[in-house]
């Protein structure tokens, strides 16, 4: 099955501090998972679809 990749600005707050990541992911989900799993400390986290 061929699942199509989207780009995703995500948020991630961390100590106070945002930082912002542009990822390609199939779903806002996984855009969440990839980055709690590359920031298991973070307080915050959202993706953001980008483009059409």
């Amino acid at each position: 099955m061929h699942q199509t990749l989207h780009l995703y600005l995500v948020k991630i707050t961390c100590l106070g501090c945002a930082r912002y990541e542009l990822r390609a992911c199939s779903s806002s989900c996984d855009a969440i998972v990839d980055a709690l799993t590359r920031y298991p400390q973070a307080r915050a986290v959202g993706a953001r679809k980008v483009g059409p």
